[in-house]
């Protein structure tokens, strides 16, 4: 097969590969905490179809076994959906300390964020039953809770920060294309060719 067809068919695999429409995968939304107090964790959501929070439109999260780190998985079906989000927090007088939150969708993290940014006095909405202080120089958020149902709701940039990282596996694909092409190039170099010359270099005899 001649060079320029072998180029020519992988540059058409690729382009298809590229794109195919796939449905999304789940995203996980992850509170990396330095503490936090025990109990159940929550993301209530709307969507463009019902535009309120409703009580059993509800992620619930799964806390680590050390404690560390609370993950909320969003369904690919919740996809340009989600308007809003509101975090509830155990309703106990204690404290919730975080030091970054990230996403990730088809295996990949698909972002980190600084925790000061998220929770910033300016991107909340609205706090409930809660007290959440920044410190920039720490990278950290520190949210008191008490017995007062506490709960955030975030403003609808952060909204829009957290739930609109769902994966299609571009990334996949990207390597699934690097790999044809390099396949197609190591095949113009005939890496195993057999020495044909049939000569053997022997040292000089006394």
């Amino acid at each position: 097969m001649k060079e320029s067809t072998k180029f020519i068919i992988a540059a058409v695999i690729c382009i298809v590969i590229l794109a195919l429409p796939l449905p999304a995968d789940s995203l996980f939304v992850r509170l990396h905490a330095r503490e936090a107090v025990s109990g159940d964790f929550r993301i209530y959501y709307a969507t463009d179809g019902t535009g309120a929070f409703d009580s059993e439109q509800f992620i619930e999260g799964s806390v680590s076994t050390d404690g560390k780190e609370i993950t909320f998985e969003l369904d690919p079906e919740f996809e340009g959906k989600i308007t809003d989000i509101r975090l509830d927090l155990p309703p106990v007088s204690g404290l919730v300390i975080l030091d970054s939150v990230s996403a990730s969708s088809g295996g990949f993290i698909k972002e980190r964020w600084s925790v000061t940014d998220i929770f910033a006095s300016a991107n909340l909405g609205y706090v409930n039953g809660t007290e959440v202080q920044t410190v920039p120089s720490r990278e950290l958020a520190y949210i008191s809770t008490t017995e007062n149902d506490p709960y955030i709701v975030f403003a609808p940039n952060i909204v829009n920060e957290l739930a609109g990282n769902f994966s299609h596996k571009f990334g996949t694909r990207i390597i699934i294309c690097l790999l044809i092409t390099l396949g197609v190039l190591f095949s113009k170099l005939d890496l195993f060719k057999a020495d044909r010359s049939g000569e053997r270099i022997v040292g000089n005899e006394g």
